[in-house]
């Protein structure tokens, strides 16, 4: 049976990265495994880390690389254990993956939270009211 999962790399680096770094992620992982920019249906979530002032963060021993895919794909990923990625002219070293399940959440938080119609502070309260999940 086909499953979604998430693969958790442990991550290292020793200079600080962008803290929007997203873009240059999923190109370093497109340099590394090219098959990452075909439509498949994955999800790569952005590292976290602590904020170290002007717009960079240092990855710590909880920094995370996430790729969320399916059990069918999970041998692709496997690649990137022990590779060494270029995030924006840092390098990132990726650990061995753990793989879990997704669980359900009571709760979701967001770094960013976009919808349409927001160009003031009161219409985007007003959008997200209006929002079927967040009532």
């Amino acid at each position: 049976m086909n499953q979604t999962i998430d693969m958790s790399f442990n991550v290292q680096s020793v200079a600080p990265l962008a803290a929007d770094h997203g873009y240059q992620l999923y190109a370093a992982i497109s340099q590394c495994l090219p098959t990452a920019h075909e439509p498949n249906g994955i999800g790569i979530h952005a590292l976290r880390g602590q904020q170290v002032g002007d717009r960079k963060m240092q990855l710590t021993t909880h920094s995370r690389l996430v790729i969320r895919t399916s059990t069918e794909q999970i041998s692709q990923w496997l690649a990137l254990a022990g590779k060494a990625l270029d995030i924006g002219g840092v390098k990132v070293r990726i650990g061995v993956p753990q793989i879990s399940q997704l669980q359900p959440a009571m709760a979701l938080r967001s770094r960013l939270v976009t919808t349409k119609n927001c160009q003031d502070q009161a219409r985007f309260e007003t959008e997200l009211r209006r929002q079927p999940w967040s009532r």
